[in-house]
């Protein structure tokens, strides 16, 4: 039976809806006709980018996704924390907290991005970390 790549798309957002927080394990988007699976073990952040996301791959590649962070956050796994406004990451994928002039703070990644921590964040990313 034929199907539209948005009706898929739907679907699988509902299955994984259904499944919990914890259990999802792959993000859909949208690529020229087509949706690739990214999986969210491969993810270090995700940027905000006006009323999409932008999904930023350990390696360095990014893909744009429909959804806003806000939409994002609650779908994605507990291991991703909101550090700033625009800004999730995959909290296994820091490997530390800087200290920027001016005194405000960025989370380095595995792959060497670094990601503003807005400080209404702070308090949080904190009680995350072991120290």
């Amino acid at each position: 039976k034929p199907f539209t790549t948005e009706r898929l798309a739907k679907a699988f957002e509902r299955a994984w809806l259904r499944t919990g927080r914890e259990r999802t394990r792959f993000l859909a988007v949208h690529v020229a006709e087509k949706i690739d699976l990214l999986c969210l073990d491969s993810v270090a952040a995700i940027h905000g980018e006006d009323d999409y996301s932008s999904i930023e791959m350990l390696d360095g590649t990014r893909h744009l996704h429909k959804k806003t962070l806000t939409a994002l956050e609650s779908t994605l796994p507990p291991c991703f924390l909101r550090v700033h406004r625009s800004h999730i990451v995959n909290m296994n994928c820091l490997t530390r907290l800087i200290t920027l002039e001016g005194g405000g703070k960025a989370a380095v990644l595995t792959n060497g991005t670094q990601v503003p921590v807005g400080r209404t964040y702070t308090k949080e990313l904190s009680a995350r970390l072991i120290l």
